[in-house]
């Protein structure tokens, strides 16, 4: 009997990122499409603010991780509809990853 003892070692796999958090509806919103538009308004708001906050920089800080967070909230669901669609929804990504306000 032939046995191989050859195994590939297996490439060290980083451990994987926290689950994205699960959209709900919050109490006072009736349905998935009146969220959504809300969260859009909300991300909205805050990335303009954030925007005219570049003179200081702990509230600019504060304003972004408050757009990174809903936008991570967001994103989960946003795959689903075809607008913005994968595209759009990549390039906000994009920057947010590079903290780009104007975009």
């Amino acid at each position: 009997m032939i046995t191989d003892t050859t195994t590939a070692t297996p490439a060290a796999v980083p451990a994987p990122a926290s689950p994205p958090p699960t959209p709900t509806i919050q109490p006072g919103e009736f349905s998935a499409a009146e969220a959504r538009t809300d969260r859009w308004r909300q991300l909205t708001s805050v990335i303009r603010a954030w925007h005219g906050a570049s003179a200081h920089p702990e509230r600019e800080d504060a304003l972004f991780g408050e757009a990174f967070t809903l936008f991570g909230e967001m994103v989960a669901l946003e795959s689903l509809f075809a607008y913005p669609g994968s595209r759009l929804v990549a390039a906000i990504e994009h920057a947010l990853a590079e903290r780009n306000t104007g975009v």
